[in-house]
């Protein structure tokens, strides 16, 4: 239960982070994130080519953190004494990259709903809350690597349910 705490803690700060920046955007510069921004709403085909293209390019943003939950603990799976003396850049490293893919993704988001308003938000829909819970998943496995050993299985069950919530976020998409 204490996974899904932190699951559901950052799923609602993402939720309440992209807010704030929709707020600031509607009331500062809806017009230029228009502009900026440049969405049709076109659609997207509803192809499973379409769906497999969503389903990697939101993989690879997911990735990102998994491979910075293993950074962060690197030290805890190395059986060496020279694993402790690495020194703590590489989760420095790995604490910058994961907050700039964040603040992009959050920023781009809430800019979105504040420049379009309900447009934007049906267009998120049903596959947006879908996708937030899988990049939800990957920050809580990061977050806890950084504070303690994170374990194989929990790795897996985190891993495993981004990779599907990814899908059927792709799926829906596409197809919905």
């Amino acid at each position: 239960m204490v996974v899904a705490r932190h699951v559901a803690r950052i799923y609602v700060a993402l939720l309440a982070v992209t807010a704030v920046v929709a707020v600031v955007t509607l009331a500062l510069a809806a017009a230029p994130a228009r502009e900026a921004l440049g969405f049709t709403f076109s659609g997207v085909p509803a192809t499973w080519s379409e769906a497999a293209s969503i389903f990697l390019a939101n993989l690879e943003v997911t990735s990102i953190g998994f491979a910075a939950a293993f950074v962060a603990s690197w030290p805890r799976l190395v059986d060496s004494p020279a694993a402790g003396r690495a020194g703590p850049w590489p989760r420095r490293a790995a604490d910058l990259v994961v907050a700039v893919v964040v603040l992009q993704n959050v920023i781009v988001v809430g800019a979105a709903v504040g420049a379009y308003g309900t447009r934007m938000v049906g267009a998120l829909f049903p596959h947006g809350p879908v996708e937030l819970l899988a990049f939800s998943a990957t920050l809580a496995l990061y977050l806890i690597a950084r504070r303690s050993a994170v374990s194989v299985r929990m790795a897996a069950t985190l891993g495993g349910a981004g990779v599907l919530l990814l899908a059927l976020a792709a799926a829906a998409e596409a197809f919905l």
